[in-house]
């Protein structure tokens, strides 16, 4: 199982306002907690963006492709 996080971006605009889920490198699991600050690559320019971790889940990969935190 691998640790993932929900999150919702601080930058939001209409289109961005739900949920993005990020996978959770090993060296940053301690700090994957709910109401962290982190910073996500979003988009295909992998733009970094300010996010709030929403909630932490270990499962295992989703269906659909995912970036690192």
């Amino acid at each position: 199982m691998s640790t993932f996080v929900d999150v919702y971006l601080l930058t939001n605009t209409r289109k961005t306002e739900r949920l993005f889920t990020y996978a959770v490198p090993d060296a940053l699991r301690e700090g994957a907690v709910r109401g962290a600050l982190c910073r996500v690559p979003f988009g295909r320019g992998n733009r970094r963006c300010d996010a709030l971790v929403w909630q932490v889940v270990e499962k295992n990969p989703p269906d659909f492709p995912t970036k690192a935190v």
